[in-house]
């Protein structure tokens, strides 16, 4: 992989109908964005996600599945990381 690829890694459990995955902006990435395509998530199901850059919590929105499952992360400054946390709602 080279230094100015973005890196990214998903972990769903099925079984309890959450995850979380995280994005990491390498220090040679001159792109501040990336596409993440999220596996498993239901489109037609609501989640509460969580979305934080530092090591404090972000308060949870509510989100439908089919835009949590194509969604963009921005991230400003490089290096950075998120971390992407969801939880299907009902």
């Amino acid at each position: 992989m080279a230094s100015h690829d973005w890196c990214a890694y998903q972990f769903d459990r099925p079984d309890l109908g959450e995850g979380f995955a995280v994005f990491l902006r390498r220090h040679n990435s001159p792109f501040p964005t990336m596409e993440a395509r999220l596996q498993r998530i239901e489109p037609g199901a609501d989640y509460e996600v969580g979305l934080s850059e530092t090591f404090v919590a972000a308060a949870p929105k509510r989100m439908r599945g089919s835009e949590l499952a194509n969604l963009t992360i921005t991230l400003g400054q490089s290096p950075a990381s998120v971390l992407l946390r969801y939880r299907r709602l009902g």
